[in-house]
């Protein structure tokens, strides 16, 4: 989350997108469907938790 008045991120996160990838063609991974009512289009939305679980993430700056 990047905070436009001190120009800091507060929290960052990366993790292997092949990975990732993997685990959604696999249904190894949780994730939670969902519609943007603006643009009528559909996402797929997964927790950092549920990266970190699946150890997906390569580097987590968590906020203080």
């Amino acid at each position: 989350y990047y905070n436009s008045d001190t120009h800091v991120f507060a929290e960052a996160i990366a993790f292997d997108v092949q990975k990732v990838l993997r685990l959604l063609v696999r249904d190894e991974i949780k994730v939670r469907h969902g519609q943007n009512p603006r643009s009528n289009q559909t996402f797929v939305a997964i927790t950092f938790t549920e990266l970190e679980r699946s150890g997906s993430v390569i580097y987590w700056q968590k906020a203080k």
